[in-house]
């Protein structure tokens, strides 16, 4: 009996200091748990993902960059599951920890996009541009996917100098994205430059040839048929 009090007694001492707390740490072994869901993803179980980016970061212990990847882990499944409120939450606190992180820009960028808050999705991605590709000569692939997200930004505010400008920056960085030369053909259809936007849409499309009806856009079909029909003589 003596024996049972006396680690009762260890236990609660170790509750106090939160020694326990280090232990649950060790036990689900926060980085770990960052890679994990990092992993699961990957594999579009954006569910597991949330539940493990948040595990680690209530019970890992983590600071500085791992703590930044949880947070982002988790935004980033939340975007894809629609939650963008909770997805807003966690690039924000990602911002304040990492004010000089391109990536928290770009995906609070693209967040506030989905959410049509063109101004604030422009001011997200300046700055992550800002600091990813500061003399706009950077050849890292990569930004191109962040250039077509501010030229679909400028295409909702009705800019189609600036957005022109950002599509064909991006394409310049990889020619074969498809969903840029999708959004490009509107810029040349309300510069009613028909042929032009004709050609972007046949474009798009073939690049999706062999999957085509698991496109991304399902318009996109009804919308090459549309641009024939107009775009002829």
């Amino acid at each position: 009996m003596r024996l049972l009090r006396l680690i009762q007694r260890v236990v609660l001492i170790a509750v106090a200091i939160g020694v326990i707390g280090g232990a649950v740490a060790w036990i689900f072994g926060g980085a770990n748990d960052v890679k994990a869901a990092w992993d699961v993803l990957e594999a579009r179980e954006y569910d597991q993902a949330i539940r493990l980016a948040t595990r680690a970061i209530r019970f890992g212990h983590l600071t500085g960059e791992d703590l930044s990847s949880a947070f982002e882990c988790r935004a980033t499944a939340s975007m894809r599951t629609d939650q963008l409120g909770h997805a807003l939450e966690d690039l924000d606190r990602i911002v304040t920890m990492r004010p000089d992180y391109a990536g928290g820009y770009f995906l609070r960028g693209e967040v506030r996009l989905r959410q049509k808050d063109y101004d604030q999705a422009l001011s997200d991605l300046d700055q992550g541009i800002k600091i990813a590709d500061p003399d706009g000569k950077g050849p890292n692939r990569f930004l191109a996917k962040r250039y077509a997200h501010r030229g679909v930004a400028w295409l909702g505010k009705k800019d189609v100098d600036h957005a022109l400008a950002d599509f064909n920056r991006s394409l310049d960085l990889n020619p074969k994205a498809a969903e840029t030369y999708y959004f490009r053909s509107f810029v040349f259809e309300r510069q009613k430059l028909l042929p032009q936007a004709l050609a972007d849409m046949e474009t798009a499309v073939k690049i999706y040839d062999r999957n085509i009806f698991a496109m991304p856009r399902g318009d996109w079909l009804y919308r090459l048929e549309q641009l024939r029909q107009r775009a002829k003589p």
